[in-house]
């Protein structure tokens, strides 16, 4: 895991990124995992009716959290210590890239799975009124 995030770790630290590699690198690492959790509840839970902005602040929440959490397990200084750099293959960062893509088109095909899931399920019942004879 420290690794993986070397490799968005390194990609940061130069370019218009470099003043805050570290969290760049985190936001970089934890959004895909927020995005496969996302996915998994809207698989599971297709009935439930999410709006737009509270799917925005739950994904923010969750991508702020998820960042607290690997900030507290994985420090800058973890990443600049440890001898990634023996290891470092240009193809592991096209891998990283990948894993970025492959999320987002996992969560939107679950997404839109789950959308034309609920769809096809709900029947919509017409109540008719009883026709009164005039009188």
């Amino acid at each position: 895991m420290k690794y993986f995030l070397y490799i968005f770790y390194r990609y940061y630290k130069s370019g218009s990124w470099e003043k805050t590699p570290f969290l760049s690198a985190l936001i970089a690492f934890v959004f895909p995992l927020v995005l496969y959790v996302l996915s998994i509840i809207v698989f599971v839970y297709p009935e439930v009716e999410i709006n737009k902005g509270v799917f925005l602040i739950v994904m923010l929440s969750a991508i702020g959290i998820g960042c607290a959490i690997a900030w507290y397990f994985i420090r800058p200084k973890d990443l600049l210590n440890l001898k990634f750099e023996t290891r470092y293959n240009s193809f592991h960062g096209f891998l990283a890239i990948l894993y970025i893509i492959c999320s987002c088109v996992l969560f939107l095909t679950v997404a839109i799975y789950s959308k034309a899931r609920q769809n096809s399920a709900t029947i919509e019942v017409v109540k008719f009124a009883p026709i009164k004879s005039g009188g």
